[in-house]
């Protein structure tokens, strides 16, 4: 069989792969559903499948790490195609009528969107898919577009579409998330201990907002990093939320270097991007944001250390940016709210699954 055989090779060249797997559901080049299974194995990067007399090579890109610069790079390839990623029928990208700005407007409807490469199991040799794998991959990688590890999707999606059910029970932070876009912030997320505590809450059997002391909602504008500029959207989203008890703060993760030694006493560089800025949270179940898309009516949600520390009621020091007293103050506050938190502490070396 031709996939055990090229499998086989990517296990020879080092490459980290699954098994070999019947999978069903499966779609051709044009949108057609398989009949039956075909074969299928995964690697770190892509799903690799044979069907008929076509091998194909299926990248799950996040949304977020799209660029044009590498999308015309991808596009030199001639068997080249892109689809979204829940409706594999759909595809996005026609060479006879494409328009880029309905692209760029279609894949940000989703958190992902998959790339895919079909190649013939009669004329090409286990080695050129192998080079042609690897030449994909180099360019992903080098071109800094995100790829999903694929023996890990399916764990991940699970547990973002538990994270959201979760959420969506916490009416002030759905306030929150849905009202934002009133604002006209650049690149926003709500992250923190709203969302790690709304977690808690329901998993610890709490009233969902119990001991949420404030949403934040973080931004990142680098052009505007006066406090002035700051102070806007804090006045406006005074005057946006005024009806919520809790507290609403917005900062813009542009200027944090700028207070942030008045604060702790030492100097820190400015962060690149809001996603650089949560990436250095305290803890590393803090170190997420979500936000709200409403005009797709979709979540999106940057956890750059994965969500198991969140589930597991595990609190860990994040040391980036935070001394061994910052974190201990606040374990000490929150295992008074949460007593079943299990805290690591600053001296242990464990790191979660995401790290």
């Amino acid at each position: 069989m031709k996939i055990k055989e090229l499998r086989k090779l990517f296990l020879e060249k080092g490459d980290v792969v699954g098994g070999v797997e019947k999978t069903f559901g499966n779609y051709n080049n044009e949108g057609t559903l398989i009949e039956g299974s075909i074969p299928t194995f995964t690697t770190e990067f892509c799903e690799i499948g044979n069907y008929n007399e076509v091998v194909y090579f299926t990248f799950v890109i996040y949304s977020d790490s799209y660029n044009k610069k590498l999308f015309d790079l991808l596009r030199a390839f001639s068997n080249f195609q892109i689809y979204d990623f829940k409706d594999f029928k759909k595809n996005l990208y026609s060479k006879e009528d494409f328009n880029l700005d309905e692209f760029e407007k279609e894949i940000k409807k989703e958190k992902y969107f998959q790339i895919n490469f079909n190649y013939s199991i009669v004329d090409d040799s286990n080695q050129y898919l192998f080079e042609q794998y690897s030449e994909i991959k180099d360019i992903l990688v080098k071109n800094g577009l995100d790829v999903v590890n694929q023996l890990e999707i399916d764990k991940e999606i699970k547990k973002e579409a538990k994270l959201l059910e979760i959420l969506k029970k916490n009416k002030t932070l759905q306030t929150v998330l849905k009202r934002v876009d009133e604002l006209g912030l650049k690149n926003w997320y709500v992250g923190a201990g709203s969302i790690n505590q709304t977690v808690w809450n329901v998993l610890c059997g709490f009233e969902q907002e119990y001991g949420i002391e404030d949403y934040d909602l973080v931004y990142y504008d680098a052009e505007d990093i006066s406090y002035e500029g700051e102070n806007f959207y804090i006045q406006k989203g005074k005057e946006l939320f005024k009806d919520i008890s809790s507290i609403v703060e917005i900062r813009n993760q542009a200027r944090v270097h700028l207070w942030f030694e008045k604060h702790f006493g030492y100097k820190i560089k400015p962060h690149k991007s809001v996603e650089d800025s949560i990436k250095a949270w305290p803890t590393i179940s803090s170190c997420i944001g979500v936000r709200y898309d409403k005009a797709n009516d979709v979540y999106k949600i940057y956890a750059p250390y994965g969500l198991d520390d969140i589930f597991n009621l595990v609190v860990r020091p994040n040391k980036q940016l935070i001394t061994k007293e910052v974190y201990d103050k606040k374990v000490r506050k929150w295992i008074k709210k949460w007593p079943n938190l299990k805290i690591i502490q600053w001296e242990e070396n464990l790191k979660a699954d995401g790290e």
